[in-house]
């Protein structure tokens, strides 16, 4: 009987001094992102996160970007990200977009979304509060 209380009191404590760490979770995308053409003809994805991507040793952002099959590194527009390439492209039309977030990591986004014209502020993200 003695064994039985002492093992219920035990067990509040032992659950309170050892508490579970949370799973490190994947960034998750913050609004919608877009794709838009610039005045030099390149083809610009500006994206935003919940939590800021993590960089190489180097400083540089770890993950990439894919656009309709052509590679691009990502840089920041203030709290935003973007990738731009270059190719032959038409407006109107869906572009598939992969965004990698960490080097040498699955994608953990696969979109597709349609190529517009460039309205003021998208350069800066400002459809996306950045």
């Amino acid at each position: 009987m003695r064994r039985a209380i002492l093992l219920l009191l035990l067990l509040p404590a032992t659950a309170t001094a050892a508490p579970a760490r949370a799973p490190e979770s994947e960034p998750s995308l913050v609004g919608t992102p877009y794709l838009f053409r610039s005045a030099d003809d390149s083809v610009r994805l500006v994206f935003r996160t919940d939590t800021p991507l993590d960089r190489r040793y180097d400083g540089l952002i770890g993950g990439g970007a894919i656009i309709a099959g052509h590679t691009a590194s990502i840089g920041t527009i203030g709290e935003c990200y973007t990738a731009a390439v270059r190719f032959a492209s038409r407006l109107g039309r869906r572009y598939r977009v992969i965004i990698a977030t960490q080097q040498g990591e699955p994608a953990p986004f696969d979109l597709r979304l349609r190529l517009r014209r460039a309205r003021p502020g998208d350069s800066r993200g400002l459809p996306l509060g950045c």
